[in-house]
């Protein structure tokens, strides 16, 4: 009979927490926001390196880089759809 192994299961490798208020959602410049974290395990314990953070609002999608909040990366939602359509080949 052959003998079936054990897989391990795998640690996750990155962490994201979000913040959102229903109250503000509506208000100009509210935006949803998401900090993006990679987990380093050290001694078989999470510890969290920040990547950054992604700041989706009404008219842009933002990425804000690690310790670096004044060279962001601000992406409109058309120039997004283009993008996204390029990349998957739905291009006109």
């Amino acid at each position: 009979m052959a003998r079936t192994t054990k897989s391990k299961t795998k640690k996750p490798a990155f962490c994201v927490d979000s913040t959102i208020s229903y109250t503000d959602i509506a208000k100009a410049g509210s935006a949803v926001n998401f900090a993006i974290n990679a987990l380093n395990y050290e001694n078989g314990k999470p510890k969290p390196a920040i990547l950054g953070r992604l700041a989706i609002g009404q008219g842009t999608l933002n990425w804000y880089p690690r310790g670096k909040s004044k060279n962001y990366i601000s992406i409109k939602w058309s120039d997004l759809e283009k993008v996204l359509k390029k990349g998957t080949g739905q291009e006109e």
